[in-house]
C-alpha cells in the first residue's frame, strides 16, 4: 500500500479541481445569458436537430455541439432551424437565438444551467491537466503551485461558467500542447496519433488554435538545430505526417457527412463577417480606430491578480541560472508568447479572452519556482503568501469573476476607466438587478439602456428600454435609470460633440450598482 505522502498531491490537485467547478459553476447560476451564449446554444442546436451548420459560421462546431448536445433531452418548443427562413434577419443565429431561448415557451435559465454545464466539466479537467503535466515537468510538489493559481483565476473561472468556445478553445489549445510534448519525449506512432487528434480537437474548437501549426513548426526547427542531425529531422517530418494526417481526419468528420475541411476553410475566410463597422476600440480612457497591438498584454496586466504576475517574473528569473533544464521554455512558453504575438494582428481583439489559452500555460510555467529555489522556509513562504494574495482577490470578486481588475489598478468599479465590452460587461448581471429592485421598490419602473442579447423580462427585470439620445443624456428625466457599463463607456466618445455632460460616469454620482455592470441612477423631481 502507498504511502499517503506519495499521492497526497493528487488529492490536493483535486481538492483544487473541485473548488474550481464549485465557484465557477455556483457563479453562473447567478448570470444572465451574456452577449454570445445564445448565438452559440442556437447554432450548436440548428447543427445537431435540423442538420444546418450555416448559423454560426465564424466558429467551428465542436463547441457549439457539447453546449447543444443537453438540450436534445429537453423538450423545448423550437422554432424553424432553416437557415432560409432567418437569412432575411441582419443577424440570423441571433434572431434564432432570442426566439428560441426567449420568445418560445422555453425556460433560459434551465437552457443556460444545462449548456453550460459541458464547459464547466472542460474547465474543471484543465486545472487537473495543469497538475498532470507540471508533475512530469517539475515535480508532483511543485506543480501545485500551476495548479493553485489556474483554480484560482477569475478570469478562468468566469468563462468556464459560460457558454461560449474561449474556455473550450482554451482546454484544447492546452491539451494539444501537453500532447505534442508527450509524443515528442515518446516518440513513438501511436503519440503523435494522439497528439494529431487533440490537435485536431483543437482546431474545430475556434479558429484561435491555429496558431499551433506555426508553433509545433518552430519548436521542431529549433530541437532540429539544436541536436543537429538528419535523423532528427527525418523523424520530426515523419511525426509531422502523422500529426497532419490525424488532425486533417478529425476535422473532416467534424461536419458529419458533409466535406468538413471545404466548410472549415470556407467559414475561416469568414471569421471577421460579425464585426462592427466603425467599432471603437477602448483602453486606459483613450479610444482607437484601430486596436491596439499590445492590447491583450495590457488586458493580462489589467486583469491578473499582482500575486500571479510576480510568482511568473520569479519564474522567468529562475531560467537564467546556467545549466538549467529549458525545456519547459519551447513546449510551455513559447506556445503562449505564439499565441500572444498572434493577438497583435487580431482585428477583433476587444477582449482578455482573445489570449485565455495563454493562461494555463503561463500558470503552469510558474510552477518551476519550487523545482529551482531551495526549499527554505523565507521562499516557500514567500510563494504561499503570492498564491493566497490571487486567492484573496478571487475571494472578493466572487461571484462576478468576469468584472475582475487586479486591486493594484483600482479593482472593478475602476474598470471602466481602463477596459470595456467583454472585460467587464458582457451582459450578466440582469438577475442582480432584478434583485435590486425587489429590493428597492420605491425606484418605480426602471429605464433600461442594456448591453446584451438576453431578455431582461426573462430574468425578473420590470423596465422600460432608454434609447441614450443625446437629448436623453443631456437632460434625464425624473425616475431611475440603469445603463450597463460598456455603454456608458461609448458616452465618452459623444464628448468632443456634446460636452462633458454626455459622460455620465463622470459627471453624476452613481446611486448603486447592479453587480459591476449595470450603473444604476437617481434623478429626482
Amino acid at each position: 500500500m502507498k504511502k499517503i505522502n506519495s499521492i497526497s498531491p493528487t488529492y490536493i490537485a483535486l481538492c483544487f479541481a473541485f473548488l474550481f467547478f464549485i465557484q465557477s459553476f455556483t457563479a453562473s447560476l447567478n448570470h444572465s445569458l451574456t452577449w454570445d451564449e445564445p448565438t452559440f446554444i442556437s447554432a450548436g442546436y440548428a447543427f445537431l436537430k435540423g442538420g444546418e451548420f450555416r448559423f454560426n459560421p465564424g466558429h467551428p462546431p465542436l463547441i457549439q455541439f457539447l453546449e447543444a448536445i443537453p438540450l436534445l433531452t429537453m423538450d423545448l418548443r423550437s422554432p424553424s432551424l432553416s437557415y432560409e427562413y432567418w437569412a432575411k434577419w441582419d443577424n440570423p443565429v441571433v434572431a434564432l437565438g432570442k426566439t428560441l431561448i426567449f420568445e418560445s415557451g422555453n425556460d433560459p435559465v434551465q437552457i443556460a444551467f444545462w449548456s453550460r454545464l459541458p464547459i464547466l466539466v472542460l474547465g474543471t479537467l484543465l486545472v487537473f491537466f495543469v497538475f498532470l503535466w507540471g508533475r512530469n515537468l517539475y515535480g508532483a510538489w511543485s506543480a501545485l503551485v500551476g495548479t493553485a493559481l489556474c483554480a484560482l483565476c477569475p478570469n478562468l473561472l468566469a468563462h468556464a461558467g459560460l457558454a461560449t468556445a474561449d474556455m473550450g478553445c482554451t482546454v484544447f489549445f492546452f491539451a494539444s500542447c501537453w500532447s505534442f510534448w508527450f509524443a515528442y519525449k515518446k516518440n513513438k506512432i501511436w503519440g503523435w496519433i494522439l497528439c494529431g487528434t487533440v490537435a485536431g480537437l483543437a482546431f474545430i474548437s475556434k479558429y484561435t488554435a491555429l496558431v499551433l501549426v506555426p508553433t509545433f513548426i518552430v519548436v521542431a526547427a529549433v530541437d532540429s538545430i539544436t541536436h543537429r542531425s538528419r535523423p532528427v529531422v527525418k523523424s520530426w517530418l515523419q511525426a509531422f505526417l502523422i500529426v497532419s494526417v490525424t488532425a486533417f481526419i478529425v476535422v473532416g468528420l467534424s461536419y458529419g457527412p458533409r466535406p468538413g475541411w471545404g466548410i472549415y476553410l470556407h467559414s475561416l475566410r469568414e471569421i471577421n463577417l460579425d464585426n462592427i463597422p466603425g467599432y471603437k476600440w477602448y483602453l486606459l480612457g483613450n479610444f482607437s480606430a484601430t486596436p491596439w497591438k499590445y492590447y491583450a498584454l495590457a488586458a493580462f496586466a489589467l486583469k491578473t491578480s499582482f500575486g500571479s504576475l510576480l510568482l511568473l517574473v520569479i519564474a522567468l528569473m529562475t531560467t537564467l541560472k546556467r545549466g538549467d533544464n529549458r525545456e519547459d521554455l519551447l513546449f510551455v512558453i513559447f506556445p503562449a508568447l505564439m499565441l500572444i504575438i498572434a493577438s497583435f494582428f487580431d482585428q477583433t481583439n476587444i477582449g482578455l479572452r482573445r489570449i485565455l489559452p495563454a493562461l494555463p500555460l503561463l500558470y503552469l510555467f510558474t510552477s518551476r519556482i519550487m523545482s529551482r529555489i531551495p526549499m527554505r522556509l523565507p521562499y516557500t513562504a514567500l510563494v504561499t503568501v503570492l498564491i493566497l494574495w490571487t486567492g484573496v482577490e478571487t475571494i472578493r470578486i466572487y461571484p462576478h469573476h468576469l468584472s475582475y481588475f487586479s486591486a493594484m489598478f483600482g479593482g472593478p468599479l475602476n474598470g471602466p476607466q481602463l477596459l470595456d465590452d467583454s472585460n467587464i460587461d458582457w451582459g450578466q448581471d440582469l438577475p442582480y438587478l432584478a434583485r435590486w429592485q425587489r429590493q428597492h421598490p420605491e425606484a418605480g419602473k426602471v429605464r433600461l439602456a442594456y448591453f446584451g442579447t438576453a431578455d431582461p423580462r426573462a430574468y425578473g427585470v420590470d423596465a422600460e428600454p432608454f434609447m441614450m439620445s443625446e437629448g436623453e443624456m443631456l437632460a434625464p428625466l425624473p425616475g431611475t435609470y440603469a445603463i450597463s457599463s460598456h455603454l456608458l463607456v461609448g458616452c465618452k466618445l459623444l464628448v468632443p460633440k456634446y460636452g462633458p455632460r454626455v459622460d455620465w460616469l463622470a459627471t453624476y454620482k452613481v446611486r448603486d450598482r447592479a453587480g459591476y455592470s449595470i450603473y444604476i441612477y437617481r434623478f429626482p423631481q
